[in-house]
C-alpha cells in the first residue's frame, strides 16, 4: 500500500506539474498573441503614418505643379504681349520708313522737273522700290 501511495503522490505530482505546464504554456500563448497585436497595431499606425505622408506630399507636388503651370502661362501672356508689341512697334517703324521715302521721292521729284540727272532717278526708282518691299 505503501508503493500504491507513494505512486498515487507522484501521479498528483505529475499531474500538478502538467496542468502548471499547460498554464504557462497558455501565459506564453496569450503574450505572444498580446505582442503579435500590439505590433500589428504599431505596423498599422506606422502604415498610417505614411500614407498620410505619401498623401501630404502628393498635394504638394500637385500644388506646385499647378503653381509652376501658372507661373508658366503667365510668362506665355507676357511673351506673347511683348511680341505683339515688338510687331507693332516694327510696323510703326516700316510704316514711318515708308512714309519718309515718299516725301523724299515727292521732294525729289518735284526738284528734278527740269533737271536730267539719272543718279537722282535711280535714287527715286529704289526708295519708291524699297517703300513697295515695305508695304
Amino acid at each position: 500500500m505503501a508503493q500504491v501511495s507513494s505512486l498515487e503522490r507522484e501521479l498528483g505530482a505529475l499531474k500538478q506539474r502538467s496542468h502548471d505546464l499547460q498554464v504557462r504554456a497558455e501565459a506564453r500563448k496569450e503574450g505572444l498573441h498580446q505582442e503579435a497585436m500590439a505590433k500589428a497595431a504599431k505596423d498599422t499606425a506606422e502604415l498610417t503614418k505614411v500614407r498620410v505622408s505619401m498623401q501630404e506630399a502628393m498635394a504638394k507636388s500637385r500644388m506646385e505643379r499647378r503653381r509652376l503651370q501658372e507661373q508658366i502661362q503667365a510668362e506665355q501672356l507676357a511673351v506673347g504681349q511683348k511680341q505683339e508689341e515688338a510687331e507693332e512697334c516694327a510696323r510703326a517703324a516700316s510704316a514711318a520708313v515708308c512714309r519718309a521715302i515718299e516725301r523724299a521721292v515727292t521732294v525729289l521729284q518735284a526738284g528734278l522737273e527740269g533737271e536730267g540727272s539719272n543718279a537722282i532717278f535711280s535714287t527715286v526708282d529704289w526708295l519708291e522700290a524699297v517703300s513697295r518691299a515695305a508695304r
